[in-house]
């Protein structure tokens, strides 16, 4: 995908994953993004440019997710000549296929020439991603994101709740899997990018239903725990904690940039 920062064009790509078996593994590829966890097991994949938890569910059945929190600062000073990126969202989609698309929404924090930028997106992939120019986004502002489904349309909505700026924007598109669902602190292009030090990002209210049934997370099966790896997974990038059943979130927790 494509983004406009300060004017120039930085080339992204958003990495929807294909579901694998290996021998005794389930493998999760996207064109760099790999998760591997042991078939039949509880334990958690891990990603080179996703931290933060997923949920797999039924064909056509995903039909909202949501969550709160707030913009965390770029920490440290912005290198002149070494980019850094990490976007939060929600969305549905992206789980499962590397065909699949992703409708989500949300922000970031680019280091992009020795300066720092905050800013609220959606995109609905194979679309480009687009910056919400309306949301004139701060370190500490309290963000509310959903996307929701119905009658073959997605919508996705973000609210500044400190500034009281909004945006919603919808899409038809009828025949999209809705197969998963996602609260994820992401570096783009998996491998290829450093994450922007963001110290720590805490989702809040985390929601989303499901055949019909909305409940927060955790109230559902097939939930994982991922956390973001360097390509050789050697160490980890980022992690989150375990769900918070008195928040009905979790906290993902920036711990190396390089790739």
């Amino acid at each position: 995908m494509t983004t406009s920062t300060g004017g120039s064009r930085i080339a992204r790509f958003r990495l929807p994953l294909r579901l694998a078996v290996l021998v005794a593994a389930v493998v999760l590829i996207a064109a760099g993004y790999v998760a591997v966890w042991p078939a039949g097991s509880s334990s958690s994949p891990s990603s080179f440019n996703w931290s933060g938890y997923a949920i797999m569910a039924p064909p056509g059945s995903v039909s909202s997710v949501s969550a709160l929190w707030t913009q965390p600062p770029v920490l440290g000073s912005c290198p002149a000549f070494s980019d850094t990126y990490a976007m939060f969202w929600v969305g549905i989609d992206g789980w499962g296929s590397t065909t699949d698309p992703v409708e989500q929404v949300g922000t970031e924090n680019v280091c992009a020439g020795g300066i720092a930028t905050e800013s609220a997106f959606y995109e609905f992939y194979p679309g480009p991603m687009v910056l919400i120019s309306s949301i004139r986004l701060q370190s500490g502002d309290r963000v509310d994101a959903v996307v929701s489904y119905s009658n073959g349309t997605f919508t996705i909505g973000i609210a500044d709740l400190t500034s009281g700026a909004s945006f919603e924007n919808s899409t038809y598109a009828p025949s999209e899997p809705r197969s998963s669902a996602e609260w994820i602190v992401e570096a783009p292009q998996a491998g290829a990018t450093s994450l922007t030090d963001f110290g720590r990002v805490n989702f809040t209210s985390v929601g989303v239903t499901i055949g019909g049934r909305s409940g927060v997370l955790g109230s559902f099966p097939d939930t994982y725990e991922l956390s973001m790896t360097n390509l050789n997974s050697t160490y980890q990038r980022a992690t989150p904690t375990s769900i918070d059943s008195e928040t009905d979130g979790f906290t993902v927790t920036w711990l190396r940039g390089a790739p």
